[in-house]
């Protein structure tokens, strides 16, 4: 057994609300609320970004824009002026205090996933 088992185990992450395992409850139960995550047309938004992965789903009257930075790295994701006042309000994102929107562009921490529902 690996000597951090004390610190690092299912038990304890199940004490910690703020765990990768409640994270992922919270992840499931949004894309089996949303049928624009379960059945949405795809979008691919600023494909030729090197670590970011962006993209909308779409269905009837909902809209969800989905951001995710996959490096380790601090990464400044281009954005338009539409995609601000869409990415108002944050229905999930994986840190706890995400870095200020700047005027053209949105800056993500390293790893950092966020999900908008667009209005």
């Amino acid at each position: 057994m690996h000597p951090n088992f004390v610190r690092v185990n299912a038990q304890a992450k199940l004490r910690n609300p703020d765990s990768l395992y409640y994270y992922y409850q919270k992840l499931i139960r949004l894309r089996k609320s949303s049928r624009a995550l379960l059945y949405g047309d795809y979008a691919l938004l600023e494909a030729e970004h090197e670590h970011v992965w962006a993209y909308t789903r779409s269905c009837s009257h909902e809209k969800m824009l989905v951001i995710l930075n996959f490096s380790n790295t601090l990464v400044d994701f281009p954005s338009s002026q539409e995609l601000v006042q869409a990415a108002t309000k944050l229905v999930l994102g994986n840190v706890p205090e995400r870095l200020p929107d700047l005027e053209n562009k949105m800056q993500l921490k390293p790893y950092e996933a966020r999900v908008y529902l667009v209005k």
